[in-house]
């Protein structure tokens, strides 16, 4: 993971872009199903796999999504997003979670 991290810092430093903070989505977590959706989407790539998406945010307030399919990073599949599209996604899920957690208390009373 240290790898990808460092490549993230070159490509950022490359471009240009202040990171301000990396959050990893890792294909365990709900949210990567979305991100999944939002990749296969906008490629064109029904078949696509990502093992970890990287939520890079910038000095700017933009959000730059990096996937990473065994442990390497697919540099032409990064794409910027808004941050408000970001937050949306991630409270959909939360709110996924919490109707799941809500379900398996009421299996249990």
């Amino acid at each position: 993971m240290n790898k990808i991290i460092k490549q993230i810092i070159k490509i950022a430093d490359e471009e240009k872009i202040e990171i301000v903070s990396l959050s990893p989505i890792y294909k365990e977590m709900k949210a990567m199903t979305l991100f999944l959706n939002l990749f296969r989407e906008s490629f064109h790539n029904q078949n696509l796999e990502i093992d970890v998406v990287y939520l890079v945010f910038n000095k700017e307030g933009n959000n730059i999504l990096v996937p990473v399919f065994k442990n390497e990073i697919m540099k032409e599949l990064i794409i910027k997003v808004n941050p408000d599209q970001v937050s949306y996604m991630l409270e959909v899920c939360d709110n996924l979670e919490e109707s799941e957690e809500i379900e398996d208390t009421q299996l249990y009373n």
